[in-house]
């Protein structure tokens, strides 16, 4: 490990990562990191998608759900996405 080199910063650097190349343009959930609607829209084919593994949700689910637990109260808010047409 170099001098200097964390779990924190990995934490920080990887959630920033996230936080600037995806969060902040609407990808803002699991379901849009993987399939970035706004994209496929726009494209006519899937863009700019963080996790190409079509299973990759899925195989988060638990750790997601862990963490909520470990959070104790929270308020959970749903976003279903819409396809009319």
């Amino acid at each position: 490990m170099k001098v200097g080199d964390s779990p924190y910063k990995a934490i920080v650097g990887g959630a920033s990562f996230i936080g600037n190349n995806y969060v902040k343009s609407g990808q803002n959930t699991l379901y849009k990191m993987r399939w970035n609607i706004d994209g496929l829209i726009e494209n006519g084919r899937p863009t700019h998608q963080y996790a190409t593994d079509i299973g990759w949700a899925f195989k988060q689910v638990n750790n997601m759900y862990n963490l909520y637990q470990e959070i104790g109260s929270y308020n959970l808010v749903l976003e279903i996405p819409r396809f009319d047409g």
